[in-house]
């Protein structure tokens, strides 16, 4: 089985997973495999499973793997991948080259060169590894024993973390990369152990600390920037009790953090382009605290003491992340807590509290959406007359609302209502106490469903 050239094909294989069903199966040495499209699920590259015969020396180059399908190689050694677009599973290689290649998913390497990648996964290294000129979103070497690895001039721009280097071995180089977290640039997005070479990471930081006194140095009184120093990577001190003021922040990337900072009557609004970490900030509030107008900004460590009957934090774009804060509405007619306009967002270990409201609805999704998260959150509605917990409005797919705790006392109670069809979404595990009910749903699912999991 060697010597052999297998090109322009176009696999189509089963759409679940097999142990002993896959694209793509190699023995032998010396062969290319290129031009093909696999589409299945599994394994859509690998070597054929009880030979005993040397593996090496591939050219596997111009595939595209769809659907799931990965590139399962650790055994192929001394072989070269190029052009290959993996559009969703994992690749694991070992002992290569890899050029020019769209790994989408995650990616695993053990002695390899890798050179002019895009990588949208986590990129997992080991062992005398060299990564030059990539395109990435997270790199990790975990294993203390992964060593001599030199990684130079890539891009690492995370969406989702504000560490998006993690290396816990020592005696590697990482040199010359431009590395960004959410908000946080250069040295502050790297988690690396001592006994490592670490140079000339950029961008550069700066920071600014506002305070009631100087907030007009900044900002004018409709929270519009009038400070050159507040720029892409600025950390932005609020520090102490501010009164009416607004902080509107558009295309920066920025931290927005609290030193014993108190807001009173103020609100941060994020509008397109802008990238926030917002944290460790108390608002009390009349109207909206937060207002997300973007896309993949982190809220965390934040509390909210409001008496709108609007939301206290509007998301209206895609991948923003609430947690960890507590939220607590005080208006006697109407109250939410969440509003989420957009998919991929998470509202995730807050803690949301109603003890006045008539009508709640903590947690409302709003029209068609993708990809919403609202996992392990604490809820209680205490005397109220309409109580709901999670509301989902539209379409609601591949989506969860998962592992949360919800406390009602209230007249009507359901617990979680969803009016719109959903595919692929899960709720489950969520543990709901009713104290005092006259009417009460569990969770209530209107529309059409398909692959959904409830219990």
């Amino acid at each position: 089985n060697s010597n052999n050239k297998f090109i322009n094909n176009h696999i189509i294989g089963p759409q679940i997973a097999s142990n002993i069903c896959g694209g793509i199966y190699v023995c032998g040495s010396n062969n290319t495999i290129a031009n093909n499209i696999v589409d299945t699920k599994g394994v859509g590259l690998t070597t054929q499973w009880g030979t005993n015969l040397v593996i090496e020396n591939y050219t596997i180059e111009n595939n595209t793997f769809n659907q799931g399908a990965s590139i399962s190689a650790a055994s192929i050694r001394k072989s070269v991948y190029r052009n290959n677009t993996v559009t969703t599973g994992r690749t694991i290689i070992r002992d290569s080259v890899a050029e020019n290649n769209k790994f989408l998913g995650s990616c695993t390497i053990t002695n390899c060169n890798l050179t002019n990648n895009t990588i949208k996964g986590a990129l997992t290294i080991s062992n005398s590894s060299n990564v030059t000129g990539n395109s990435l979103e997270t790199l990790y070497i975990t294993s203390t024993s992964s060593k001599d690895n030199v990684i130079e001039n890539n891009r690492i721009i995370a969406k989702n973390t504000t560490k998006p280097v993690t290396i816990k071995s020592t005696n590697n180089t990482f040199k010359n990369n431009y590395v960004v977290g959410i908000t946080t640039p250069g040295d502050e997005a790297l988690d690396i152990a001592q006994g490592n070479i670490v140079e000339n990471t950029t961008p550069v930081s700066n920071t600014v600390t506002i305070t009631e006194e100087n907030f007009g140095n900044y900002f004018d009184n409709d929270g519009n920037l009038l400070s050159e120093e507040i720029r892409d990577f600025t950390t932005i001190n609020i520090q102490g009790t501010l009164t009416d003021r607004k902080f509107i922040i558009s295309n920066l990337m920025v931290t927005i953090e609290g030193i014993d900072a108190t807001l009173n009557n103020g609100k941060i609004t994020l509008e397109e382009g802008a990238v926030a970490y917002i944290k460790n900030i108390k608002f009390n509030t009349e109207d909206i605290a937060i207002e997300l107008n973007s896309d993949d900004s982190l809220i965390e460590n934040v509390t909210i003491n409001t008496s709108s009957s609007d939301a206290a934090i509007a998301i209206d774009g895609n991948g923003n992340t609430v947690t960890k804060s507590t939220i607590t509405l005080s208006n006697e007619t109407s109250a939410k807590a969440v509003t989420i306009k957009g998919s991929n967002n998470k509202i995730t270990n807050n803690n949301i509290t109603s003890n006045k409201a008539a009508s709640v609805n903590a947690i409302i999704v709003d029209g068609d959406s993708v990809g919403n998260n609202i996992l392990s959150n604490t809820i209680t509605i205490n005397n109220a007359t309409d109580a709901k917990a999670v509301v989902i409005n539209g379409k609601f797919n591949h989506s969860q609302v998962s592992s949360n705790n919800i406390y009602i006392n209230a007249t009507n109670v359901c617990a979680i209502d969803a009016t719109g069809d959903m595919e692929s979404a899960v709720i489950n595990t969520n543990k709901i106490f009713v104290g005092t009910a006259n009417t009460f749903k569990a969770i209530a699912i209107k529309g059409n469903l398909d692959n959904v999991t409830v219990n």
